[in-house]
């Protein structure tokens, strides 16, 4: 018997893992895929380096930089290249957003009258009603416009999901505290920034050869091998601890954390924990389409606004990153990379196209939004049906019941980055938690 068991070998659970470890638990990590890193994994070819998850690290990923000093892998980190440039595609033509305020009424982004709207948050009046979708708060605070062209494009590219279906309580809850507690997002953004005024600011950051490297450090610095192809199908309390049930073995551990994606967590303690269901997740197909020759765009990628694409329109991605632009390590020397997202919420039917077919719709809309017709030495294609979870007007309180619920079981943990967001920075915080959560218990 271990003292502890990881089921998930995701960013979430190899934190915990390691954290378990380190505190000189005994750990077994079981892995139902043939790979460690879960979404955080990095192929390469041919001098190309694609992902599988994300690319970047936010500028506040604080918990994440100090387990990259950790694990002393600071070196792979590099800060995303210039031009750092970041565009919408509206009316048929990139358009680039201002990086300075300076910069706003030169930006097409927006008509003049929707930026006025938006330059005017400060003084709209604040109610702050309950339930508010993320449509009907950033229409409130921003403008019409803005929401639809800026705010709607946002959550398409981290959320892949639907302004009018999320809640800004659950799916950004820091810009509501900010209206709530200052009447408005930007002086709220404004407090929050001169109250974090010590903490460091690390820039965009991304690993020079994919953030796969960080889930290899993990694994690296654990005492036992993560048991690789190793699917759980069933988890129950035992006489001393807990057993799982994976193919004819049977696992026993005094802890356990369940560190796996919102449905398969579900399937392992839902029923008999009677716990509520999590909501829906959106899917994601991605394109990634490398080679030699042209001159592909720079800077950081293009979103697409919702009512610029779809099923049968002339676009129908949601956007396009432009990796080897961000870290030219990810190409070689006379490579280029770009990554394209399809799918989400509102077009899950791109997940039915062939690999072929969604190739094509990602040259397809390239060209059409960037003007650069791509002729690719490889391509790789992976689809999600379970991507991201919609976080739904109430989807906080679920969550916490959910969380209330598994902490009172004492020796249980659960762990992901779906418990507070989206990010890698999120996933990391989620295993330092759950293992703390264990660890408390052994005092």
């Amino acid at each position: 018997m271990s003292d502890a068991l990881v089921i998930g070998a995701g960013l979430a659970g190899l934190v915990a893992a390691r954290d378990l470890t380190e505190a000189g638990l005994s750990v077994t990590v079981v892995e139902s895929s043939a790979y460690v890193g879960g979404h955080a994994r990095t192929t390469e070819q041919d001098g190309f380096a694609w992902e599988w998850g994300p690319h970047t690290l936010t500028s506040t990923a604080h918990a994440t930089h100090a387990l990259v000093d950790a694990l002393g892998i600071r070196s792979e980190l590099v800060r995303v290249g210039q031009p750092s440039t970041r565009y919408i595609f509206r009316d048929g033509q990139m358009r680039a957003l201002p990086n300075k305020l300076t910069g706003v009424f030169r930006s097409r982004a927006l008509s003049r009258r929707g930026w006025l709207r938006a330059l005017a948050e400060p003084l709209i009046r604040s109610s702050a009603p309950h339930g508010e979708t993320v449509a009907d708060f950033f229409a409130r605070r921003l403008g019409v416009e803005a929401m639809e062209m800026l705010v709607s494009s946002f959550v398409s590219g981290i959320h892949a999901g639907d302004v009018r279906q999320l809640g800004i309580e659950d799916a950004f809850p820091k810009v509501a505290r900010w209206e709530r507690e200052h009447g408005s997002v930007v002086r709220g953004a404004l407090a929050s920034r001169r109250a974090s005024g010590t903490e460091p600011s690390h820039g965009i950051t991304a690993f020079r050869r994919g953030t796969g490297a960080l889930s290899e450090a993990l694994a690296s610095s654990l005492r036992q091998p993560v048991q690789l192809n190793t699917p759980v199908q069933a988890l129950s309390r035992a006489e001393s601890g807990f057993v799982a049930t994976a193919g004819s073995a049977k696992l026993y551990a005094q802890h356990v954390v369940v560190a796996t994606p919102p449905p398969v967590t579900w399937s392992l303690l839902g029923e008999w924990m009677n716990l509520p269901a999590l909501g829906p997740m959106a899917p994601i197909a991605v394109v990634h389409l490398m080679g030699t020759d042209g001159e592909p765009p720079t800077g950081f990628g293009v979103l697409v606004p919702p009512s610029q694409r779809g099923s049968g329109r002339a676009v129908r991605a949601l956007g396009v990153l432009f990796v080897s632009s961000q870290v030219p390590a990810r190409a070689p020397g006379d490579g280029w990379l770009l990554t394209v997202f399809l799918g989400g919420t509102t077009d899950s039917s791109a997940l039915e196209l062939s690999d072929e077919a969604l190739v094509g719709v990602a040259v397809r809309d390239v060209a059409s939004i960037t003007g650069f017709t791509p002729v690719t030495r490889h391509t790789a294609v992976f689809r999600q049906v379970s991507a991201i979870p919609q976080m739904t007007p109430g989807h906080l309180q679920r969550v916490q019941a959910f969380k209330r619920s598994v902490s009172s079981i004492p020796g249980l943990a659960v762990a992901g980055n779906w418990l507070g967001g989206v990010s890698v920075e999120h996933a990391v915080q989620s295993g330092h938690d759950a293992a703390s959560q264990l660890l408390a218990q052994e005092v």
